[in-house]
Formats: structure tokens, sequence, C-alpha cells
């Protein structure tokens, strides 16, 4: 369903209002369910009990795994083997097609880890999600502001029109971020998940949609106009985090050390051998390699855990959404770091 607003600002308080909503409603009425393999990671591991880990991971695009050091590691198959050191007997990956619904997941203590970009990752911590950010997965992911044939071929030029966007997920951040600084407070956005803003583009419904990943690649090759991107404003470029619960922490003190090891591990190995990683990517997502090129580029990946920069640009993140009244407050990020 699309839900339009003729403010940007209206928009983004509306969002941060319905989620607000939804994550209340969720932990308040959602207690987790009593089958063993899902309350593993919420009861007392001890020696002998099997635990399952649970990671939720976005994939707009249908990915079977994530993609980064994490999806390499269970690809090559050590993954599972250097979390049994810490007492993890199973690992089971499920992917969500945006962040919000892995807000919504998580909520419901369906889910251990998420991988989530950073907007909906601050949405959710701020609206009650009890997380802990152990670390960034990518960092510098950018944006495509793409027009509809024969449309705007401009930012100045969407004045009263029509633009889509995936609510809550980076795009959306990047979208109302540039249209604050160009002035432009009469466009009208429409959430729109990636297949519906595809489809919506092709009819000459919207005038431009913010797009990412492969489905910006396929619409520059089809000759789609790029208005803005991104990487035009180093501040709007977005990141994706790993965040894991506060209670699974609790109950594996141990785990984050050997989690850090092996995203260590597979990312020498990603940027040592990028073809073979590409190849991971397009097999994982059904994808041509050279959408994998595009969309996977190995800079992306920082070769520490919790870069400083990385850091500095979710501060600006979050500031960014207090700003912009897309979440109502600003809870204490240095304590949502973990180290």
């Amino acid at each position: 369903m699309a839900y339009t607003i003729s403010s940007s600002r209206r928009f983004t308080s509306w969002f941060a209002a319905s989620l607000s909503l939804s994550l209340t409603l969720l932990t308040s009425c959602t207690t987790p369910s009593t089958n063993s393999s899902n309350t593993a990671s919420t009861t007392q591991a001890s020696s002998t009990e099997a635990v399952t880990l649970r990671i939720g991971f976005t994939a707009a695009d249908g990915g079977k795994l994530p993609i980064g050091p994490i999806g390499w590691a269970e690809h090559k198959g050590y993954l599972d083997d250097a979390l049994a050191d810490v007492g993890i007997s199973d690992v089971q990956f499920a992917g969500f097609d945006s962040g919000p619904a892995v807000n919504e997941a998580v909520a419901a203590s369906e889910l251990d880890i998420s991988m989530n970009g950073d907007t909906p990752a601050i949405v959710g911590k701020t609206n009650g999600l009890r997380t802990r950010l152990v670390n960034l997965n990518q960092v510098g992911i950018n944006v495509y502001l793409i027009s509809k044939k024969d449309g705007p071929t401009s930012l100045e030029q969407l004045k009263g029109k029509t633009v889509g966007v995936r609510v809550g997920a980076i795009p959306h951040r990047y979208l109302v971020g540039v249209l604050e600084k160009t002035g432009l407070s009469d466009v009208k956005l429409v959430n729109l998940n990636n297949s519906e803003g595809e489809a919506a583009l092709a009819r000459g419904d919207i005038d431009a949609y913010a797009a990412t990943s492969a489905l910006a690649f396929r619409l520059k090759s089809q000759g789609y106009t790029v208005i803005d991107e991104a990487a035009n404003h180093a501040d709007l470029t977005g990141s994706n985090i790993t965040s894991i619960t506060e209670e699974f922490l609790k109950e594996h003190p141990d785990f984050v050390q050997k989690w850090y090891e092996v995203i260590q591990k597979a990312t020498d190995e990603i940027k040592s051998n990028p073809q073979a990683y590409y190849q991971f990517v397009s097999e994982i997502n059904d994808q041509p390699l050279d959408v994998s090129e595009f969309t996977s580029p190995t800079d992306l990946y920082p070769s520490e855990p919790l870069p400083a920069d990385g850091l500095e640009r979710l501060r600006k993140t979050q500031q960014f959404l207090v700003d912009e009244k897309i979440v109502k407050s600003q809870f204490p990020f240095d304590e949502w770091v973990y180290r």
C-alpha cells in the first residue's frame, strides 16, 4: 500500500509515529515462543544446551544470505565452526525486504542479530528496541535519485513532483536530506518498495525514485536519468550495521570477540580476492557479475568492526533524524555502541 504526503517533513513525522506505534504494540503484546529452538537465545544457556543464533538482514533484491563478511564466512563454511566455540550450535538467516520489517522481527523477539541500514536501526533503537551496536558492515552506501523517461533532469525540477522511496530505509534519509539542502518542501513522497517503485517509474506514475543496489544499476542501464546521488553529499551516504539484542549479549558474553574474529578473517579474504567475492554475491542474489561489482564494491567494507569515521557518520545520521523530526528524541549514542 502506498501512502502519499505532500510535505517531506509531514511525511517523515507520520512515519516515525506509525513505526513507534508498531514497535510499541509488538513489544507489549508479543511473548517469545515456547518452542525450544526459538527460545534458546532467550534463556540462560548451559554448556550442553543447543543454542540457535537467529540473524535477520535486509534483502531488498531477494538475497539468500547477507552480503559482506558474515555471508561470505557462511558461504565458505567456517562461520558455524567458529561460533561453535562460544556455544552456538546452529545459525539461521532470515531475509527481509525492508529495514522496518527487520525492526519488527527484533521487537517480536524473533531475531538475536539484525543487519540493517543505519536509518531503520537508529529509528528502531529510538523507539525502544533493546539492542547494542557491535559493528559496521558497510560504510558509504550510495543512493541514486532516478527520474522517469523524459522526466526531471535536476533536483530543482522536482518542485511539485512525486517521488517514490522505501520509507525508513537509507534512501529515505538521503531523499529527505537532499530535498532539504535544495530547499524543496512541496515534493510529494510516496512509500514504495523496490518492485513497486520500478513499476511506477516505468508507468510514469511517479516522477523519480530513490534507488540503491541492483535496481539502481538496472534503471541506469535502461537509460533512465540519474538526477543526483548520495555520493555528491558525503553526509547523506548510508551505512549498514549489525545490532545484537541486549538479552543475547547477556547470555553470551564471549560471543562478540568471536564474531569480530570471523569478520576480520572474512574481510581480509574479500579484499584479497574481490572477484571471488563478486561471484559469491552474484550467486546469492541471482544477478550478473557486473551488477555485483556495482552494488557491493569491496571498499565499502571497513577494516575494523567500529571505525571512527563510520561511527561519526552514524552520530550525524542520528542528529539528522532528530533535526528532521523523523525521530522525536536522541538516545545516548555512546551507550548504544558495544565496547
